[in-house]
């Protein structure tokens, strides 16, 4: 381990030379390539992880790279670690070398079946991180397997970011109070980490989403125009972020049309369980019944319009209905769900973009987080309709 030393002036602009310490650097890489083991075509660690090893500071490092990228002993592209460069002449070499990717990223999303708003995300994500110039390698983590609880999986998740030379992650959070300290860590040892959906209210960060408070809004503002005045929230007992901002924005619009005595809160187990008709019977038991329902998703509404036609009430002759995602623009019949649709690959890309932008910075932990809301649509179809 190299003695640490303040830092000196850089070596493109001090014409003495680089500092003792980037001398030490540089003698180690190039020993370290003339012995082989940086090989031709081989990406050197990058400089967070020369600084640990060496134990000096990252100016010392960035002079020296600089160095071996001058005389031409390495390539060096933006955003990119540098690569070892090959022999003059030697092209046999080259058509051999490894195909390595610069970083490893991992995206840690919930597969559901039949979900696609995870699907679109991860497309949005791969778009962009492939389509630079040195593409990322894409290691996708599910949270969602019927075996292990989400959280324990969200665990495991940053365990290999911490351990397994990954760059950071791209993260579809439980929100569980034990993942979030992992990924407050993660981020301190100097890993990007961009939340989607849903984000740590209680930190920093960076996240891109919706704004879901007034994306309800917008929902319920929609069946208070066409005079509905019972109006029902179907909800879900998670409490993370994009649920209790959803059930703030219905409130808040029962509130400002003198119809918060209305207020109705149907709420269903986030682990979904065989008991769901019965929780649904209970409340439709409930005198008088809601004129509409604004559903958390879209998942929840078409689950109680097959309830509501099973009981012999007709959507939306007796109650209208509005959901939230606009999963049917993804199936190949015509949708039938009014709802609010929410801009998934778009969410993906922009996090991409988030990403390699704190991924890249010359100072990361200087950068400022971004916090980013992208704007919703209400798409209207045949399961609202006004009041007579």
């Amino acid at each position: 381990m190299l003695a640490e030393r303040p830092p000196t002036s850089r070596h493109s602009k001090n014409h003495r030379g680089p500092s003792p310490t980037a001398r030490q650097v540089l003698a180690i890489l190039e020993e370290r390539i003339a012995g082989g083991v940086y090989r031709a075509g081989d990406w050197l660690p990058t400089e967070r992880d020369l600084v640990q090893e060496l134990g000096i500071n990252r100016a010392a490092v960035r002079d020296a790279l600089t160095i071996l990228s001058e005389s031409g002993r390495i390539t060096r592209l933006a955003g990119c670690r540098p690569r070892v460069s090959q022999p003059a002449g030697d092209r046999t070499n080259a058509r051999s070398a490894p195909t390595t990717h610069p970083y490893t990223i991992a995206i840690v999303l919930p597969q559901h079946d039949g979900d696609y708003a995870s699907r679109e995300i991860m497309r949005g994500i791969s778009r962009v991180l492939r389509s630079q110039e040195t593409p990322c390698r894409l290691l996708v983590l599910d949270i969602n397997l019927a075996t292990t609880l989400p959280e324990q999986l969200e665990q495991e998740a940053c365990a290999a970011v911490e351990n397994e030379n990954i760059a950071g992650a791209i993260v579809w959070p439980t929100l569980a109070p034990e993942t979030l300290a992992r990924w407050r860590r993660i981020q301190k040892l100097g890993h990007p980490v961009v939340f989607v959906d849903r984000c740590d209210a209680e930190s920093p960060c960076d996240f891109v989403g919706i704004d879901n408070y007034t994306a309800a809004r917008d929902a319920v503002e929609y069946l208070i125009a066409q005079g509905h005045t019972r109006i029902a929230h179907l909800t879900d007992s998670e409490p993370v972020s994009s649920v209790l901002q959803r059930q703030a924005g219905y409130r808040d619009a029962l509130l400002d049309a003198g119809l918060s005595s209305t207020e109705r809160l149907w709420t269903l187990p986030h682990y979904r369980s065989t008991n769901l008709n019965d929780q649904l019977d209970r409340y439709l038991q409930e005198a008088p019944l809601p004129t509409a329902v604004f559903a958390l998703n879209d998942f929840s509404a078409s689950f109680l319009i097959q309830h509501l036609e099973t009981r012999g009430i007709h959507v939306p002759d007796q109650i209208s209905v509005i959901g939230f995602d606009d999963s049917e623009r993804y199936s190949p019949r015509p949708g039938i769900l009014t709802t609010i649709r929410q801009p998934f690959e778009r969410i993906g890309q922009r996090a991409a973009e988030i990403f390699l932008q704190r991924l890249t910075s010359p100072d990361p932990a200087a950068r400022p987080f971004q916090q980013v809301l992208l704007p919703t649509q209400l798409i209207e179809r045949s399961t609202c309709k006004p009041l007579a």
